[in-house]
């Protein structure tokens, strides 16, 4: 619970928004073999987690904090006022989770890389990788691979506009920054949706960055792009060959630089 602590002030003081109201977090131990999940909403006040009496294959204390995260940072990230879209829920979410413990140095960069990778994993294996949100949805919870395709591409996505901005502003700004405004304003009752967005990133990056969302992310129709820079100097990319049920697919996975 105490490493619990440090990261909900880690994502408090990374958002810059709500301040540190009361948080209750709570893990249920099951008698089951694994079951690593949890839930959380905006601003609810806290999460519950659920484990089993034995961690699964590969699954560890990084792996177990990264849950913690992601959990918590629901707190912050919310999601649009029409209701959840997966795309910013657990888009932004996976992005928040994947980068902010390791920037507050609570968590190593390769355990953010190795939470970087798995959701790469499920991208690269998916046969919904291009798919639009439109053909994701109607394929419903019973295609598990095919659900998850928005937690890794809009990890991926905000992480670009994450780098883009770092970019602009020599390393001084970055997306939470950016969308501090919009979070508070959120928070007071305004509307945030999908224009707000694209809004947002037409005013930061220019009209294209809007034809770049859609594609990406709503159409599926084109592949985020992954330079070197993506997850800042911490990582670096590799080439990697991963195993898919159609076949081999190039693409890339990060690493800790140290």
């Amino acid at each position: 619970m105490d490493w619990a602590a440090r990261a909900y002030d880690a994502l408090a003081e990374a958002f810059g928004y709500l301040g540190r109201p009361p948080y209750t977090l709570m893990i249920r131990a099951l008698d089951i073999p694994s079951f690593e999940t949890g839930t959380a909403r905006l601003n609810g006040g806290g999460a519950l987690i659920t484990v089993g009496n034995v961690f699964s294959s590969g699954y560890g204390v990084d792996e177990l904090h990264s849950l913690l995260v992601h959990e918590m940072s629901h707190q912050w990230t919310g999601q649009l006022t029409s209701g959840v879209e997966p795309w910013f829920a657990e888009g932004f979410n996976v992005f928040a989770e994947s980068t902010v413990p390791c920037r507050a140095t609570i968590m190593p960069w390769a355990a953010c890389a190795a939470r970087i990778n798995a959701q790469l994993g499920d991208f690269y294996r998916s046969e919904g990788r291009l798919w639009s949100l439109k053909q994701i949805s109607e394929a419903g919870f019973a295609h598990e691979s095919v659900r998850r395709v928005p937690y890794a591409r809009g990890m991926l996505y905000f992480a670009s506009i994450d780098a883009q901005l770092r970019l602009r502003s020599a390393g001084r700004r970055g997306l939470l920054d950016a969308m501090r405004p919009l979070f508070a304003a959120r928070q007071a009752g305004a509307r945030f949706e999908q224009r707000d967005w694209e809004a947002f990133v037409a005013r930061e990056l220019g009209a294209e960055a809007v034809n770049t969302f859609r594609a990406v992310v709503i159409d599926g129709s084109q592949n985020v792009s992954m330079p070197e820079d993506l997850f800042g100097p911490q990582l670096r990319r590799v080439a990697y060959r991963w195993v898919t049920p159609e076949g081999e697919v190039d693409g890339y996975r990060w690493e800790a630089v140290h």
